[in-house]
């Protein structure tokens, strides 16, 4: 019966070739904030905060923005 590769196997492998592993991709903070920007929604919040802004509803401008920004935090993690 076959069971694998012994350990002294596996180590001289292991020198040889490295570990079998993939390396991680490292998340880029610049490139994550600009995907963030470049969704439909986020241009229909900010427009609809400019909006709200220009008919003179602070509230729901600021509301709105605070919405966005909260969206925004939460998709960075």
């Amino acid at each position: 019966m076959f069971t694998g590769l012994s350990k002294s196997q596996v180590i001289k492998q292991r020198k040889k070739f490295g570990s079998n592993t993939l390396p991680v991709p490292r998340r880029r903070f610049l490139k994550l904030i600009a995907r963030q920007f470049q969704g439909v929604f986020f241009f229909f919040f900010i427009i609809a905060a400019l909006i709200t802004f220009a008919l003179g509803h602070l509230i729901y401008f600021f509301l709105i923005l605070v919405f966005v920004f909260f969206c925004f935090v939460l998709s960075l993690f």
